[in-house]
Parts: C-alpha cells; structure tokens; sequence
C-alpha cells in the first residue's frame, strides 16, 4: 500500500491560472484589418454608442459632483441647529 503512495506524484490540478503564465503572449497579425471588422459590425448602432459615452460621462460628474453638494447642505444644517437663527432653508434647498 504504501509503494503505491510514494510512487505517484504531487499533481497540481486545473490550467494555469494568473501569473503563471506560460510564455510571451502572441502578437496580433492583422489589427488594423480586426479593428474595422469590429468598427463596421459596430456601425448600425453608432448612436447608441455615444449615448452610452455620455452616460458613462454623465454618471461620473454625478458621483463626483454628488457628495460635494450633500457635504455643503449637511454644514448648513449643522450651522442652523447650532446657531439661534436655525436652518436657513434657502441655502439648503
């Protein structure tokens, strides 16, 4: 029984995940020819396209901008209850 054992070897199971890699990657041969392939399947829906990109863009100004206006309110309200006057409403809303 235990010839067996010491006969097999350690295997590591699975193909080769991140990191082990197993040589330098094979270079494009035709990317210009590729990228207009890609570029006239992509035609039809140019337009939906660029409203995405402004979307894209539209949804980072948001999360940008967002928290800097939350953050300036939320130091109006904490001066109102702080002060004797209270909140001012019209720099909050």
């Amino acid at each position: 029984m235990e010839s067996k054992k010491s006969s097999q070897k350690a295997r590591f199971g699975g193909p080769p995940g991140m990191g082990m890699s197993r040589g330098t990657p094979e270079k494009p041969k035709h990317f210009k020819k590729t990228m207009g392939k890609i570029i006239g399947y992509l035609r039809p829906y140019w337009i939906y396209l660029i409203i995405v990109a402004i979307c894209a863009i539209a949804s980072t100004v948001f999360v940008i901008v967002g928290p800097k206006i939350l953050g300036y309110m939320i130091d109006e309200i904490v001066k109102g209850i702080f002060s004797p006057k209270g909140i001012d409403f019209d720099k909050v809303g």
